[in-house]
């Protein structure tokens, strides 16, 4: 591993990160998701579709937490301390734990914190999890996990 690496491995456990203000989930913002990934069911587009599914409103599809998530974890790439090369970064892997299905009208915070770092074949794979809770509540609705590679300057 090399040394800027090195470096970046002590700094990274530990970090963690906050949305800077509260996201509202919207009607249009899900639609747009929805739209972009290829989700047709009713209930990412039509009220009543979605309140029969539980959600009083129009309901998101499930990795909807992502834009949320990565608002957040654009600040850790972006962190002037870390010095992170964008282009030394490649996402591996994301997966949700989901408590409910976000709604529009839900308005969230959103942490996110490294929970792992580890050496991988002169590469750093960096594990993080950002939580997403309904505004004053202690308990996530969403918990995204991502794991990012950051891979050593080339020659």
């Amino acid at each position: 591993m090399t040394a800027d690496l090195s470096a970046l491995a002590e700094l990274l456990p530990g970090r963690s990160y906050r949305l800077h203000r509260p996201y509202e989930v919207s009607v249009e913002k899900i639609r747009e998701f929805a739209a972009a990934v290829g989700e047709t069911h009713p209930a990412f587009h039509e009220v009543e579709a979605a309140v029969r599914r539980g959600c009083s409103d129009v309901m998101a599809p499930p990795t909807f937490p992502i834009v949320i998530a990565f608002k957040v974890l654009q600040q850790l790439l972006a962190d002037p301390e870390l010095a992170i090369d964008l282009r030394r970064v490649v996402h591996g892997e994301q997966r949700f734990v989901t408590v409910r299905p976000l709604c529009a009208g839900d308005v969230l915070e959103c942490t996110t914190s490294v929970e792992t770092v580890r050496s991988l074949g002169g590469s750093l794979v960096l594990g993080t999890r950002s939580e997403l809770r309904e505004v004053g509540s202690f308990t996530p609705v969403v918990t995204a996990h991502a794991t990012l590679l950051i891979g050593s300057e080339v020659t």
